[in-house]
């Protein structure tokens, strides 16, 4: 059943804040949430892909700065510039889950727009 009218259960608003902290447990309740729920809401299914997204992008981030600073030599500031990122990404993600327990839909603005035309149709 979907729910996309806008009025959200605690069922949804639980489910999408569980969504964000599996992305300290290698993703894989998130993944699962994706594949169990995703057609019971589309806050949900917004929320967990986005979820994703921001940990695929955190990844990626990190390895590009890494790789950087191993093989283009700027090592010099590169663990710091590591460091500033990963902070960054905690940061977000600790922002996300609070909005995503309370009901509050929140889009990232790169990623937020993606995954509405792509993915949510």
């Amino acid at each position: 059943m979907d729910r996309s009218s806008g009025l959200l259960t605690e069922e949804d608003k639980l489910w999408s804040g569980l969504s964000y902290a599996g992305i300290v447990c290698a993703l894989v309740p998130t993944l699962l949430i994706f594949l169990l729920k995703r057609d019971e809401s589309s806050y949900l299914k917004f929320n967990t892909l986005q979820a994703l997204a921001l940990s695929v992008f955190s990844v990626v981030g990190i390895m590009a700065l890494y790789f950087m600073g191993r093989f283009a030599g700027f090592s010099s500031g590169i663990g710091l510039a590591i460091l500033l990122f990963s902070v960054s990404f905690v940061g977000i993600w600790i922002y996300l889950m609070v909005r995503a327990f309370s009901g509050q839909n929140t889009r990232l603005p790169l990623l937020g727009p993606v995954i509405e035309a792509y993915w949510m149709g």
